[in-house]
């Protein structure tokens, strides 16, 4: 059976290290079948980095956007998927969209004052994105 192309893509990336994309692909592997999304619309990403002290890893979901039912998949996929490879360890560096409130939640009040503090270096009139870091407000 040959598969269908898919128009879109939603990508969920993240830094580990190589020994726990393992487990972190099981985890996906397992909120794409508990959402009933297939298993050949999902690609897997790793790359080695900083002479393989730690890995890029990426899970892509890709659905059709002119399907309101694929996108809502795809979404809730992303959703959820995101937010269990949080609880599995995942470090996003890089959070966005609606997903970034939750990796705020889960950040040390230390990382938040220090990225405040270089926010404060790059931008000490506060001009970009005011009272806000990294696109969304954080309360830490």
């Amino acid at each position: 059976m040959e598969a269908e192309f898919k128009n879109r893509c939603q990508e969920i990336f993240f830094l580990t290290t190589l020994d726990k994309t393992p487990n972190f692909y099981s985890t996906f592997t397992k909120v794409a079948e508990e959402t009933d999304y297939p298993s050949d619309e999902i690609g897997v990403y790793i790359q080695p980095t900083v002479h393989g002290s730690n890995a890029h890893c990426a899970f892509d979901i890709y659905y059709n956007n002119d399907s309101s039912s694929d996108i809502e998949r795809a979404r809730v996929l992303n959703l959820k998927g995101s937010e269990a490879l949080l609880k599995s360890g995942a470090y996003f560096s890089r959070p966005y969209g609606p997903f970034t409130e939750s990796v705020y939640e889960h950040t040390s009040p230390e990382i938040i004052s220090t990225m405040r503090k270089v926010k404060d270096i790059f931008d000490p009139n506060n001009v970009l994105n005011p009272g806000s870091l990294c696109f969304t407000e954080v309360s830490k």
